[in-house]
Formats: structure tokens, C-alpha cells, sequence
């Protein structure tokens, strides 16, 4: 969405959809039909999706000038 007003943000679309994936099953314990998210997201999912936060914001923050 932020890609409308700033093409530079359409570089992140691929790397923030897969963020994406993660809000709804590992905050609530039914949004996993097949489990609750202890079981099914493990400590290298964790870390993956951290550090694709992380340089997210970084990538972000210099859009921004911050």
C-alpha cells in the first residue's frame, strides 16, 4: 500500500508479505486450524522472521531519513 505514494516501498511488498504471515497464527491460538503456533513455528522460524524485521526497519528508517 505504501508503494502508491513512494515506489521505493514496492521493494519491501515480498519481504513484508512474508512477515505478514506470521501476525495472525502465532498471536491468536486458534489461527492455526492445525495446531497452536508453539507447534508449529520453531526457534529458525523465529529468528528468520526477526531478522527480516529487522532489516525491514532498517531499509524503512532510510526511506524516511531517520
Amino acid at each position: 500500500w505504501a508503494g502508491t505514494f513512494d515506489k521505493r516501498f514496492t521493494k519491501l511488498g515480498e519481504d513484508v508479505s512474508i512477515l505478514d504471515s506470521y501476525y495472525i497464527p502465532t498471536r491468536y491460538p486458534n489461527g492455526l486450524p492445525e495446531g497452536i503456533p508453539a507447534e508449529v513455528f520453531n526457534k529458525k522460524a523465529a529468528k528468520d522472521a526477526l531478522d527480516l524485521a529487522k532489516t525491514t526497519i532498517e531499509i524503512v528508517k532510510s526511506y524516511l531519513s531517520l
